[in-house]
């Protein structure tokens, strides 16, 4: 379980809650168990398989802080128009209150709210079938289908919106999905 499933499945305010009442090492896990029934032939639940995710505290505690920083800055449109605006100028810093942002922090926090909320733009990397493909844009002639490419390359498809998912930092940099990114039960 990823850091983003992790939010899925418990909810931002229970998250943002345990992160700021948690005083961890940046080596802690959270942990989060899922019971799968086991059924029998005539559907009843015979017992359940207990799996254990563990995921890093600083994976979550990183996706709490993008959260909040979107948010901070009016929410996921209003940060997009300011990074689209400090491009534009080519600026590389962004004031909001007392906070000073440079344009690649805000390009890592819009990615990872991205992420975590299953928000696609233009050229984010995805995971398709296996393989590492650049998404890019959102079909207007099929509802909750995207055009997406091979990263790298000129051709692309079709594909329904639960066919494909971010692609991770390793991902991208091996340039390829990694199964063994699966976290250990």
């Amino acid at each position: 379980m990823k850091a983003n499933e992790f939010v899925k499945k418990h909810g931002w305010d229970a998250v943002i809650n345990a992160v700021k009442s948690t005083n961890a090492e940046e080596t802690a896990t959270f942990e989060s168990t899922n019971l799968d029934p086991i059924l029998s032939k005539s559907g009843e639940v015979i017992r359940f398989n207990v799996k254990v995710h563990r995921i890093k505290y600083e994976e979550v505690k990183r996706l709490v802080e993008s959260y909040e920083l979107i948010n901070g800055l009016g929410g996921y449109e209003k940060a997009k128009k300011a990074f689209d605006e400090l491009c534009e100028h080519e600026k590389d810093l962004i004031t909001c209150g007392r906070v000073v942002l440079t344009k690649n922090e805000l390009s890592d926090a819009l990615l990872e709210y991205r992420r975590a909320n299953n928000i696609f733009e233009m050229d984010d990397y995805i995971i398709h079938d296996g393989e590492l493909k650049v998404f890019a844009m959102w079909s207007t002639a099929i509802e909750g289908c995207a055009y997406i490419g091979y990263a790298y390359a000129e051709d692309g498809e079709m594909a329904d919106k639960d066919e494909f998912r971010h692609a991770t930092d390793e991902e991208i940099e091996a340039g390829k999905r990694l199964d063994s990114l699966k976290e250990a039960t």
